[in-house]
């Protein structure tokens, strides 16, 4: 398949403070992709993938200020992005499903209009799009056995893996890769279901967000993701 596409965000307006840009543009991009999608194996094996460009004008993203403590927008001029997504679905029997998907992405700022900026930053031209990794993966395995006639035994484990990010224009503020483990376990019926999850199980440290400033000491500050957590969780579906 082939598909062309347009998309469109509005521009508006920041909050009037000290040090932030008082409006931002709207944000338009282009996007190519070609892909294939198969089944295989009497439609035991499933296989997808695209390769797609996008081209993005007066690009947005936000941005923590930490002089007035609130989220400012901005924009970049132009920024081209490209990439490939692969994603596998497999049942091997009847209760075994596997799942699996991989992306890989460049993305790079071409311009950008200093007058966007309360204060334009330096030398950012072909550096990358905050917060992108520039690959993913993600693998989930789904096992399901009959308690009942009624009522399924649910065991689901998961990983997600993420690839280099940065989180300034400047691309100083650079993340390494990052793993995730995910773990469910749950009784199920058509009616109601009871699921102990545990999220974050390595207990892996990452930011979500970071940003660097001298009103801080240290100059820079991170936002880091949930921990590890491990929740019970009911449900009910009224007929």
């Amino acid at each position: 398949y082939a598909t062309l596409a347009r998309g469109f965000r509005s521009g508006g307006f920041n909050e009037v403070a000290p040090g932030v840009t008082r409006t931002f543009e709207a944000e338009t991009s282009d996007t190519m992709e070609l892909g294939f999608k198969s089944t295989l194996i009497d439609g035991v094996l499933s296989v997808n993938g695209a390769y797609f460009t996008t081209k993005q004008d007066n690009a947005q993203f936000t941005r923590f200020n930490p002089i007035t403590f609130s989220l400012e927008q901005l924009t970049i001029a132009e920024v081209d992005i490209s990439g490939i997504e692969l994603e596998s679905w497999w049942s091997p029997t009847d209760s075994i499903d596997v799942q699996f998907g991989f992306g890989l992405i460049d993305n790079e700022i071409e311009s950008f209009d200093p007058a966007a900026f309360d204060e334009p930053p330096i030398g950012i031209v072909g550096n990358t799009m905050p917060r992108v990794a520039d690959w993913n993966a993600n693998l989930t395995v789904t096992h399901t056995a009959s308690v009942s006639g009624e009522m399924d035994l649910v065991t689901r484990v998961s990983g997600n893996w993420l690839g280099e990010r940065n989180f300034d224009l400047e691309n100083t503020m650079v993340d390494d890769d990052a793993t995730y483990l995910n773990l469910s376990l749950g009784l199920e019926t058509d009616a109601w279901s009871l699921q102990l999850r545990g999220t974050n199980l390595l207990d892996e440290l990452e930011p979500e967000d970071a940003f660097f400033s001298i009103v801080f000491d240290p100059p820079l500050s991170r936002f880091r993701n949930q921990p590890r957590q491990v929740l019970l969780e009911g449900t009910y579906r009224f007929q």
